[in-house]
């Protein structure tokens, strides 16, 4: 099997945020993964880590050829403040960015919930980052689409869509889908997350939609951010 995951990088604002640092140290400890830390100006003076380009003071500014293939952004979701800039970050940033939201020490994955819709997408990388970060962890997986109710039929392209994402993660892991239902996808995840006790990442395929189709039912990606407490993993 081709290893996709190859580096973790840790981007730290200020001096409240070192804990993103750490958490990301222990990660790639964890999975035997290259690390490294990113620091805006204002923090360059105090460490002896690497410095970013002169001028750079957030993570909207972080120069995207910083995202070679195979990484791992952390960072924590308050690095951006503004809802525009961080919608914008997450829709241009190539890699995936694993956010914290609150201090907390890494440890093994237990499971890592999958927030699909079933919809086919253009690039599987992100997916197949995720799978040897859940490997390297021996994290259980669970593909969790939410739907509005049961009338709510999934049609044939659905259907072979969340095949082929299931067939991704197995026979490597064990992975299955489950469907849950609420009027909202962040509801859905929520109540999920509460009945299992057991989730500790929760992962999301980022997607750009229409500005009819956010006006309506917001953008699940920052709603998942927004209301989750746990690590989330923008793919």
């Amino acid at each position: 099997m081709l290893e996709h995951w190859k580096y973790v990088q840790a981007f730290v604002s200020n001096e409240d945020e070192w804990f993103v640092a750490e958490y990301a140290r222990q990660l790639a400890e964890a999975a035997s993964k290259k690390y490294n830390i990113l620091l805006t100006d204002s923090l360059v003076e105090a460490s002896n880590e690497f410095a970013l380009d002169s001028g750079v003071s957030s993570l909207y500014e972080l120069p995207k050829r910083l995202a070679e293939p195979g990484g791992l952004l952390v960072a924590s979701w308050y690095s951006i403040r503004d809802s525009k800039d961080k919608k914008a970050f997450i829709n241009e940033w190539p890699q995936p960015i694993l956010f914290l939201k609150q201090e907390s020490n890494f440890e093994a994955y237990r499971q890592i919930v999958l927030c699909s819709d079933f919809d086919e997408h253009e690039n599987d990388e992100g997916l197949y980052i995720l799978r040897d970060l859940a490997i390297s962890t021996k994290a259980d997986l669970r593909i969790v689409h939410v739907k509005p109710s049961k009338d709510d039929v999934h049609s044939e392209a659905r259907m072979e869509e969340a095949e082929r994402e299931l067939h991704i993660f197995q026979p490597y892991l064990t992975a299955k889908t489950r469907t849950v239902y609420a009027s909202q996808v962040y509801k859905g995840v929520k109540a999920y997350i509460q009945h299992k006790q057991t989730v500790d990442l929760v992962a999301v395929i980022r997607r750009r939609h229409h500005f009819l189709h956010e006006l309506l039912f917001g953008n699940h990606t920052i709603e998942l951010g927004k209301h989750l407490q746990l690590p989330t993993l923008i793919l």
